[in-house]
């Protein structure tokens, strides 16, 4: 028979692709004739960055470059760069269609080999890990009801996200920076990085507005010998991104990265006080709604026997957010006496996991730590070090099928001299920790009936005595007997569909 048979749809984002690979590179170039000769190389920072990901049916591309800077020093211990950049482009075929998937990638560097072949030439061999995945909105139309006095259904309400969707634009931000009255002038750039920090993720209808600020910081040499300063300033950004049926009560996750960065001088004048940034933003976002989901886990007939047809979703939930302040400290021991002027340092974090233990939020992971600077015979020298570290913070989030996402934004740096063999590291970081549950959920998606197999009593009577045990479930005792669940709670007065204690119930049988 056709049962009358109630739907809803339910959204979910489930990842259709995840693959990851290595993607070398190989690149030699020869030093221009306005870069000094070479003798030795310092530090060669590599930056991979992602410029674009394209979906072909079942195939992704992501587009890239390697941002090489070589920092080396000349024979008068004299500090200069040379910069190049290296296109990389890596496809990953997957197993279904992706053509309404969106993509996420993530570049890191494994290793680097860097070496001057001679005064003028650099050789530089690498590898970087790619790591891909692929999301899609799904819709899944799941059986919410079905009114039909024969049937009996098992209810259950799920506290999950309605996936509402995801959306992701490059914003190009081009800006002249100009260098205060107390700083030098500028005579060469020597290296910048720059980090964005999101300020601000504000769901209007059918949009999200995403603010923030690229904070940048810039070593340059002035004019004199053995001259440099730092440079560091803040440019706000802002992008729309459009996103059917998001609304002011939406949940917003957002992420901003870098896929192009330059930054040079523009000699408007003698005296150089002005730098040209010019930068790519992907500033992407991943909305939903806190929501609800009715689900059937089971069900049955009194009358006939039932096929199930049942469909394995993943729900998706949010239990808490915060947000910590976190301060990390490293010191770096020279040969005593020789620690003369810190020219640069910076601290590159690799976090390696993060968990949740009785209350307390715990992330680790390894910091490498960078330092140029001169020593007291006035050599300049590059020193580095990797240190591990911990967060210890305090959560009262649910840990049940729960995980810990905890990402570090870099909010202050600085540095203090102990003593002339020991420099002091001192880093703040802005922590976000998001508690995620995930869990796969049975769903009834359809049900046929065996009408020619109706189902008989079991024994000769309207109702049988059952024993049941202590935390026996009402929902598996009526199925076994193909009675109605909610007679047998109202003939035992039973408030819940755990048997409380050891006790005899009257079930009715049809």
């Amino acid at each position: 028979m056709d049962y009358k048979i109630i739907r809803q749809p339910v959204c979910v984002n489930e990842t259709v692709c995840k693959q990851s690979g290595e993607v070398p590179f190989d690149t030699d170039f020869t030093l221009p004739d306005y870069c000094p000769d070479i003798m030795k190389i310092l530090k060669c920072r590599v930056t991979p960055r992602v410029g674009s990901k394209s979906i072909h049916a079942q195939n992704v591309t992501v587009d890239g470059h390697v941002q090489i800077n070589v920092i080396y020093c000349n024979s008068e211990n004299g500090l200069f760069h040379y910069e190049q950049m290296v296109p990389f482009s890596k496809t990953f075929e997957c197993e279904e269609d992706l053509s309404d998937g969106f993509a996420v990638a993530c570049v890191k560097t494994d290793y680097v080999n860097c070496r001057a072949v001679s005064e003028r030439r650099v050789d530089i061999h690498g590898a970087l890990s790619l790591n891909l995945s692929v999301k899609a909105r799904r819709k899944v139309d799941v059986i919410t009801d079905i009114d039909e006095s024969d049937i009996q259904i098992r209810r259950q309400v799920i506290p999950a996200l309605h996936a509402i969707g995801m959306a992701e634009k490059n914003l190009m931000v081009e800006e002249e920076l100009q260098l205060s009255n107390a700083q030098m002038p500028i005579e060469t750039v020597l290296q910048y990085r720059s980090v964005p920090e999101i300020t601000e993720i504000k769901p209007i209808k059918n949009k999200v507005v995403v603010k923030g600020t690229l904070n940048v910081t810039v070593l340059y040499a002035t004019q004199g010998e053995h001259q440099y300063q730092c440079y560091r300033t803040g440019v706000p950004f802002s992008q729309f991104l459009d996103v059917e049926g998001v609304n002011e009560d939406c949940r917003c996750e957002g992420s901003c990265e870098i896929a192009f960065l330059e930054i040079k001088t523009k000699h408007s004048e003698e005296d150089c006080r002005i730098l040209s940034l010019n930068a790519k933003l992907c500033v992407s976002v991943n909305t939903s709604c806190d929501g609800e989901v009715p689900v059937i886990s089971d069900a049955f007939s009194t009358r006939h026997n039932l096929s199930l047809e049942q469909r394995q979703v993943g729900l998706e939930r949010i239990t808490g957010t915060a947000t910590d302040t976190y301060v990390y400290k490293e010191t770096f021991d020279f040969t005593p006496g020789s620690l003369g002027t810190v020219v640069d340092y910076w601290v590159e974090q690799q976090p390696t996991g993060c968990k949740m233990e009785n209350g307390q939020v715990y992330a680790e992971g390894a910091a490498l730590l960078g330092v140029l600077a001169y020593d007291t015979q006035g050599n300049i020298g590059y020193y580095e070090k990797t240190a591990d570290y911990r967060y210890e913070g305090h959560s009262d989030f649910e840990k049940q099928d729960c995980h810990m996402e905890v990402s570090f934004e870099p909010v202050s740096s600085s540095f203090t001299l102990l003593s002339d063999s020991r420099l002091e590291l001192r880093c703040e970081y802005r922590v976000h920790l998001t508690a995620r549950c995930q869990r796969k959920v049975p769903m009834l998606i359809g049900l046929t009936e065996d009408a020619s197999q109706e189902k008989k009593p079991q024994r000769d009577a309207s109702l049988v005595i059952y024993y049941a045990e202590s935390g026996e479930n009402l929902w598996d005792i009526a199925k076994r007997y193909n009675s109605n669940i909610e007679e047998v709670r109202q003939i035992n007065g039973l408030e819940d569909e755990v048997v409380p204690q050891k006790r005899s119930l009257l079930i009715p049988l049809y």
